[in-house]
């Protein structure tokens, strides 16, 4: 949360390359993608995260770069959702890390935080069912439906799309939301990293899910239950 002292500047195109050049250990990519260190060990442990660069050193700890917290932050947005997580690590990976990171470029230049919420208008739309394996992601960029994969790119409209597709339920995912918090969020660490303020403030990042296991639960399990609930009430109609 930004409070009264936060003041909006724009990154020259040296400060962002400086930005993106750093990494960040596991407790300040959990505390940054806002999921809970456990879960994201799990993430590791079941080949959902790729590895990220290890640093030589005592423990050989992993360090992350914003691309893999841009991965990170789309796991946890899809994961939430309802998804199952091999499905969100395929659609992070395939479409969202990539559209986060574009926009992130603009968030760091934009002169206002209206111009870096408001500039691109992008988001990923998820629709369909994860148990009958019809799962499908469509990409609008200026309102306009883009290629994603090996399909062809079409300029229809959401609405044209919404009203040709039928769609009853889906998840929609702006990935400028995502690249704003992935900025505040980064300078902030990169900033306070080594203050004891700020160490308090990653433990308490991390007891929060303990303190709150039903609300974060879905990011350490796949949301199996929920999607089927939904999925059994549409065929129940």
């Amino acid at each position: 949360m930004m409070n009264k002292q936060f003041k909006w500047v724009p990154l020259t195109s040296i400060e962002i390359a400086e930005l993106k050049a750093q990494h960040f250990n596991q407790s300040e990519a959990a505390f940054i993608a806002d999921v809970s260190p456990i879960a994201l060990n799990e993430w590791h442990n079941r080949g959902l995260v790729p590895e990220p660069r290890q640093i030589t050193g005592r423990g050989h700890r992993r360090r992350y770069n914003l691309d893999q917290l841009a991965y990170l932050q789309a796991m946890r947005a899809l994961s939430t959702r309802g998804l199952r997580l091999k499905d969100a690590a395929t659609i992070a990976s395939t479409v969202l890390c990539g559209q986060i990171m574009d926009a992130f470029e603009h968030v760091c230049a934009a002169e206002t935080i209206r111009e870096a919420t408001g500039g691109v208008r992008s988001f990923a739309v998820i629709s369909g069912t994860e148990d009958e394996g019809d799962l499908t992601v469509e990409l609008f960029i200026e309102n306009k439906r883009v290629a994603v994969g090996n399909e062809a790119e079409t300029g229809e409209d959401l609405h044209a799309w919404l009203a040709r597709s039928c769609v009853e339920d889906a998840i929609v995912v702006a990935p400028i939301q995502l690249a704003f918090a992935l900025r505040l969020k980064a300078e902030r660490v990169t900033r306070l990293r080594a203050t004891e303020a700020f160490q308090r403030e990653l433990a308490a990042h991390a007891d929060s899910f303990k303190r709150q296991p039903a609300e974060k639960a879905t990011v350490a399990k796949d949301a199996v239950t929920r999607t089927r609930t939904r999925a059994a009430k549409r065929r129940a109609k």
